[in-house]
């Protein structure tokens, strides 16, 4: 499982319909203004992710496209702290859309 960012190489492929075929799922990762980030879990799309500063947490927003089973939750939320060490927060917290 994996927290991809908007701009990540893999989202970059000039051949979207590849990655994914239903264009209504094309159209929530990559829209004209503020594209979301992807949530990867076992190879697949599973959602769109957002993330903002709360203070001194980071507060990221998952919107999955079904609903997610615990393990793939519980590795969104270790991803989400690797994320804000990275953007130099000392803890997120993981709320779903």
């Amino acid at each position: 499982m994996r927290l991809l960012p908007p701009g990540d190489p893999l989202l970059i492929d000039r051949d979207r319909e590849t990655l994914f075929a239903d264009p209504a799922r094309r159209k929530r990762v990559w829209s004209h203004i503020g594209s979301p980030g992807v949530v990867l879990a076992e190879g697949r799309l599973a959602g769109t992710w957002r993330a903002r500063k709360q203070g001194k947490r980071l507060a990221v927003t998952v919107e999955p496209l079904e609903p997610l089973p615990e393990r793939i939750r519980a590795d969104v939320e270790a991803e989400a702290e690797l994320v804000s060490r990275h953007r130099g927060t000392p803890a997120a917290t993981v709320s779903y859309a």
